[in-house]
């Protein structure tokens, strides 16, 4: 199959999924997939038709079955987020159990499961079900990731240590996790470790609005005001919404909040909703 071949196969079943044929364009997808059963988009579609036809469980378990055929696809990542956020935190649970007792100890189901109870708020039940899935691959590294947002967000920064040093060891290393690994290092009082880390995120994105921030979390925990100053400025010049009420509580900076420079440089405007760690979560889920 051609790619114009594949384009008029996409065309086709959109045209049929506006005419409300959505059974018509499921057989037109799955018949392209069969002939070119490595197309990521396809998978996509094939989980549109069949949520077209109410059919959750089946769309939920073509959108899984490809994740796990093209696991460095995003877009299929987004599309399993969009269903779940489409249908509500509590629904999106009850898929899952009824996906874990069907599929049993599915590491990308119990994943799921983590990260949804995770946004429920129980990070308790959530920290299980990510080490579960972890117990059924030890080199998962989205679970690795997901163990360590856990427990950031819990406040738990020495059990955070452990998870990302282990993503980075599998090879997926990233600035985000550099700056992960630097504030929580930050937050146990091992400032040379900090330092070392921010360094290695710098190495990979030089432009990352967490360094800035916590190079002057850092300064100002080692009572350098005119340095974290410097840095804070450079913070808060970039992206100051998503700084400021991380800003707000981290006691890193007790010392040097209420003194006018600050207060000029991140700005005066009221504070509102629940505080959220500096970095996104895996994927745009909620």
């Amino acid at each position: 199959m051609t790619k114009a071949d594949l384009e008029k196969v996409f065309q086709t079943a959109r045209q049929l999924l506006n005419r409300s044929w959505a059974v018509e364009a499921e057989q037109l997808v799955r018949t392209a997939i069969a002939m070119h059963p490595g197309t990521p988009e396809l998978q996509d579609l094939l989980g549109e038709c069949l949520l077209r036809q109410g059919r959750w469980m089946d769309s939920l378990a073509v959108l899984m079955d490809g994740v796990r055929a093209f696991p460095e696809d995003q877009g299929l990542k987004l599309r399993l987020g969009q269903f779940l956020a489409g249908e509500g935190l509590h629904t999106a649970m009850e898929v899952f159990r009824q996906v874990e007792e069907s599929h049993g100890s599915d590491p990308l189901v119990l994943l799921e499961i983590a990260m949804t109870l995770a946004d429920l708020g129980d990070p308790a039940e959530a920290e299980r079900y990510a080490t579960r899935a972890l117990e059924v691959d030890e080199d998962y590294y989205d679970a690795w990731i997901e163990l360590a947002h856990i427990r950031i967000d819990a406040g738990d920064w020495r059990g955070a240590v452990q998870p990302i040093r282990r993503a980075i060891d599998l090879g997926g290393a990233r600035a985000d996790l550099w700056v992960d690994l630097a504030a929580a290092y930050l937050h146990l009082g091992f400032y040379g470790e900090a330092e070392k880390a921010l360094d290695e995120a710098e190495q990979m994105d030089e432009e990352h609005v967490g360094l800035s921030y916590y190079r002057a979390a850092l300064s100002a925990s080692q009572r350098d005001q005119q340095r974290a100053l410097r840095h804070l400025r450079r913070a808060f010049s970039t992206q100051p919404e998503r700084l400021r009420r991380l800003f707000q509580v981290d006691r890193f900076f007790d010392e040097v909040r209420e003194l006018p420079e600050v207060l000029e440089i991140i700005g005066t405007e009221a504070m509102a909703g629940e505080v959220k760690v500096l970095n996104p979560r895996r994927r745009p889920k909620r």
